[in-house]
C-alpha cells in the first residue's frame, strides 16, 4: 500500500506539491506588477483652462461672481479656499482633490504672468473630479 501511495504522490495529477515561501514569489511578483500598471492604466491626461471652484462656469453664469481666471485672483485668500478645477474645451468642469489644490497653489506662486491660466493635468476622473498626480501650468491657447 505504501508503494501505491508513494507512485501516486509522485505521478499524475495527484502529485502533492511543496508550498514554500520560494514558490510563491513569482506569483505574488507578478501579482504586483498587474497591479501596478492596472493603477496606472486610469490615470488621464486633461488640459484646458485653470480656474478656481467660485469662477466655475455655473457661478459666472447665474452672477455669483466675475472672474478673470487670472493668477492674482485664483491666490486671493477666497479663491484659495474654494479650490481649484479645469474648464475643459467641452465647458466640463473638473474640480481638484486636495492634494491637487495644494499642487495648484504651488504652481501658482511660481508663474511670474498673470495672464489667464491654461494647465496640463494628470490625474485620475472620478465624475465632475479628478485625482491629480501632476499640474503643469502651459501657455494661452
Amino acid at each position: 500500500m505504501r508503494d501505491l501511495l508513494s507512485f501516486l504522490n509522485q505521478t499524475g495529477p495527484h502529485r502533492v506539491r511543496k508550498t514554500g515561501v520560494r514558490s510563491r514569489i513569482p506569483t505574488l511578483l507578478c501579482s504586483v506588477l498587474l497591479l501596478g500598471f492596472s493603477a496606472s492604466a486610469f490615470a488621464e491626461t486633461f488640459s484646458g483652462k485653470l480656474t478656481d471652484v467660485l469662477c466655475r462656469p455655473e457661478n459666472v453664469e447665474v452672477g455669483t461672481k466675475k472672474c478673470p481666471h487670472v493668477r492674482m485672483c485664483m491666490l486671493s485668500p477666497r479663491c484659495k479656499s474654494s479650490g481649484y478645477g479645469l474648464i475643459l474645451k467641452d465647458g466640463t468642469f473638473l474640480k481638484f482633490d486636495d492634494a491637487g489644490n495644494a499642487k495648484t497653489i504651488a504652481a501658482l506662486e511660481v508663474l511670474t504672468s498673470d495672464d489667464e491660466v491654461n494647465a496640463r493635468v494628470t490625474g485620475t476622473r472620478s465624475g465632475k473630479s479628478i485625482k491629480l498626480d501632476t499640474i503643469v501650468i502651459t501657455k494661452r491657447d
